[in-house]
C-alpha cells in the first residue's frame, strides 16, 4: 500500500505542476476575452508630452497627467508605463513602427519626471 503512495506521490509532484500552469493560462486566457473582449484588437494612439499622456482610440479620448507616471519598464517585447493608480499602458513593440523614437521619448520622459526607467533585456515569461 505504501509502495502506491508513493508511486502516486511521485507522479504528483512531476504532473501537478504542468496541469496548473496550463489550467492557469486557459482560465486567465478565458478571463481576458470575456472580460476585455470589447478592447482586444483595437488600435490607439499615445501621444506623449511633458504634462500630459493623450490616448485617442476609435472616438474616445483620455488624458493622464504625467505626475501619474510611476515608472517606465521595458522588456524584449513590451513596454510598460505604470501608472500610480496601478493601472499601466501596455505598449507591445512588434505594432510600433518607429520603437526608437518612443524609447528615446519615454527616457526623455522618465528624466524629465525624474521617475526610474527599467530595462530588463533578459526577462523571459515563466
Amino acid at each position: 500500500m505504501s509502495t502506491i503512495f508513493f508511486i502516486i506521490g511521485v507522479l504528483w509532484f512531476f504532473i501537478y505542476p504542468l496541469w496548473e500552469r496550463r489550467h492557469y493560462t486557459k482560465h486567465y486566457q478565458g478571463f481576458i476575452k470575456e472580460n476585455y473582449k470589447d478592447r482586444l484588437g483595437r488600435t490607439a494612439t499615445l501621444e506623449f508630452s511633458n504634462d500630459y499622456i493623450l490616448a485617442k482610440d476609435n472616438g474616445s479620448e483620455s488624458k493622464v497627467l504625467t505626475t501619474e507616471v510611476e515608472e517606465i519598464f521595458e522588456i524584449p517585447t513590451t513596454i510598460f508605463v505604470r501608472l500610480k493608480g496601478g493601472q499601466s499602458f501596455i505598449l507591445p513593440k512588434d505594432k510600433i513602427s518607429n520603437i526608437d523614437n518612443v524609447t528615446t521619448r519615454l527616457k526623455e520622459l522618465a528624466d524629465y519626471l525624474k521617475i526610474k526607467y527599467e530595462r530588463d533585456d533578459n526577462w523571459k515569461w515563466k
